[in-house]
C-alpha cells in the first residue's frame, strides 16, 4: 500500500512537472503584456493536492515569474566607429584615459605599425566594453580623438527573452525542490533511480537557463563599442558636407597633387628596393651590346 501512495504521488510530480515547463512560456508572455497596465504584480495563488490514500502533499501552484517581480526593459546597446588621428600616440592615451573614466576596459584590442614600404600609418582596433550608463558619453566624445569618419549605433531590446528565461529558470527551480522533497521520502530503489534522472534533466535545464542569464545581464549591463583608430597625414574629406564645384575642383587638384607626388616616391622606392636587379640588367645589357659589336666588325672584315 505505502509503495502504491508513492508510485501515485511520483506520478503526479512528474506531470506537474511537464506542465511546468510549458506554463513557464505562457506565464512569461501574460506578464510581458500586463506589465505597462499593473506595475505591481501578486504573486497566484497557490493551490495543494492531496494524494488519494492520504500521502504526500504536493504544491500545484502556477509557475511563473519570481513573486512581486517588476522588470525594467532590458536593451543591450553597442556601437562601431572609426577615427583618424595626425596624433596617433595622444589618440591611443586618449582612449585608454576615456575607457577608465568611465570604468569600463578592453576586452580586446589589436595594434599595427606602418610597413618600411607602406605609406599608410600605426593603426589600432578595440573592443571595449563599458558601463550602459556611459555607452551614449564615450559616443559623444569620440570626435575628440580625432576626426570621427562614422559611428553607427544599434540597439536590442531583450525584454522578452529575459523574462522568458527567468521564468523558466524560476519554475526549474521549484521542480528541484520538490524532486529533492520526493527523493527524501522515497523508500524504493526503483522510485529513487526515477526521480534521480529526472532531477539531473532539471539540474542541467537550470546551468542552461542560468548561464543564459548571466550572459543576457552582462550584455544589458555593458555596453560593446568596436573603435578603429588609424594615424593619418590628411583626414578624410567629410562627406556629410555638400561641396559647391569650386571646393571640389580643389579637392579633386590636390587629390591629382597628392597621387602624383605618391607615384613618384613609389617609382624611387622601386628603383631602391630593385637595385641589384637593375644592376644585373645592365651587366646584361652591355654584354649583349658588345657581343652585337663584335659579330658586326666580323662581319665587315
Amino acid at each position: 500500500m505505502k509503495k502504491t501512495r508513492f508510485s501515485v504521488s511520483l506520478a503526479l510530480i512528474l506531470a506537474i512537472a511537464l506542465l511546468a515547463g510549458c506554463g513557464a512560456s505562457g506565464s512569461a508572455n501574460d506578464m510581458a503584456s500586463t506589465e505597462a497596465a499593473s506595475p505591481e504584480m501578486s504573486a497566484p495563488e497557490a493551490e495543494t493536492q492531496d494524494d488519494a490514500e492520504g500521502g504526500l502533499t504536493i504544491s500545484t501552484g502556477e509557475l511563473g515569474a519570481p513573486d512581486g517581480a517588476s522588470i525594467q526593459d532590458k536593451i543591450i546597446y553597442s556601437a562601431e566607429a572609426r577615427v583618424e588621428t595626425k596624433d596617433y600616440d595622444k589618440a591611443i592615451e586618449d582612449v585608454n584615459a576615456l575607457v577608465a573614466e568611465l570604468g569600463g576596459y578592453f576586452e580586446s584590442s589589436s595594434i599595427g605599425g606602418a610597413s618600411y614600404s607602406s605609406r599608410s600609418g600605426r593603426w589600432a582596433e578595440f573592443v571595449i566594453r563599458v558601463p550602459s550608463a556611459g555607452f551614449t558619453e564615450l559616443t559623444e566624445r569620440l570626435p575628440g580623438l580625432g576626426s570621427l569618419v562614422y559611428c553607427r549605433s544599434y540597439s536590442q531590446n531583450v525584454t522578452t527573452e529575459y523574462i522568458d528565461v527567468e521564468s523558466r529558470l524560476e519554475s526549474y527551480r521549484i521542480q528541484e525542490e520538490r524532486l529533492l522533497a520526493m527523493l527524501e521520502k522515497a523508500t524504493e530503489l526503483e522510485d529513487m533511480l526515477v526521480i534521480e534522472d529526472h532531477l539531473a534533466d532539471v539540474r542541467y535545464n537550470i546551468e542552461s537557463y542560468t548561464s543564459r542569464l548571466n550572459y543576457l545581464e552582462s550584455q544589458v549591463s555593458y555596453s560593446t563599442i568596436t573603435l578603429s583608430v588609424e594615424e593619418v597625414v590628411e583626414y578624410s574629406p567629410d562627406q556629410s558636407e555638400t561641396q559647391g564645384f569650386a571646393a571640389r575642383m580643389k579637392t579633386a587638384f590636390s587629390g591629382g597633387i597628392s597621387g602624383l607626388v605618391n607615384l613618384v616616391q613609389d617609382f624611387i622606392l622601386f628603383l631602391l628596393y630593385s637595385w641589384y636587379l637593375i644592376v644585373i640588367a645592365a651587366v646584361v645589357v652591355v654584354i649583349a651590346v658588345r657581343r652585337i659589336r663584335k659579330r658586326r666588325a666580323e662581319k665587315k672584315d
